[in-house]
């Protein structure tokens, strides 16, 4: 049987879900707090040579940038009944997701013309690790975003209904920016 919620029992309820992504997001900053502070450590170590960043994995955090972007056209396209709008913008965030994974595997291979493989280069390790991890994560996002493309052809999100759209753009946001922060990070501690 659906039980129509009352008002406050839907507001508990969004209160509940963007918590329980909140808890998430800063589970993954713990996780790779933790990578980036081994890395930390081991640039201070004797002999670690360290690897340059792929031009790939700049171009990544553009298309990640731009994918952003075509979400909040998403979730403000759900708030203004724009439902074309909707499924368009997270179609195009989709798409972009996808090209970032390209751009990933396009870095790998940077770093393999490079000569700098997981196992024989620490700085590489690196590389490998944060990029791979993160590419972990997203393949999780793009499982939401495929979710939430179906739901757009639907025309399931609205003014009044768009919780799952503004939770997956939680987590696609926090994903562009912990990419970024990554680069930044590699790029200054040196």
């Amino acid at each position: 049987m659906n039980k129509t919620m009352t008002p406050e029992e839907k507001a508990i309820n969004i209160k509940v879900k963007k918590n329980l992504m909140w808890i998430g997001i800063v589970s993954i900053v713990i996780l790779f707090a933790g990578l980036t502070s081994a890395y930390i450590i081991a640039i201070g170590k004797p002999g670690f040579v360290q690897a340059e960043v792929p031009v790939m994995f700049w171009v990544s955090a553009g298309v990640i940038a731009t994918s952003s972007i075509s979400m909040i056209y998403a979730v403000r396209s759900a708030r203004s009944n724009r439902f074309s709008s909707v499924m368009i913008g997270s179609l195009l965030t989709f798409m972009l997701g996808i090209g970032f994974c390209v751009c990933q595997v396009l870095g790998w291979g940077q770093l393999v013309d490079q000569k700098i493989f997981f196992v024989q280069h620490p700085s590489g390790q690196y590389l490998y690790m944060l990029s791979g991890v993160h590419l972990a994560h997203l393949f999780f996002g793009m499982i939401s975003l495929i979710v939430v493309v179906f739901k757009a052809m639907k025309r399931a999100y609205s003014s009044t209904e768009h919780l799952g759209l503004e939770i997956a753009a939680m987590y696609w946001h926090f994903l562009g920016i912990l990419w970024i922060y990554l680069l930044v990070f590699l790029q200054i501690v040196r």
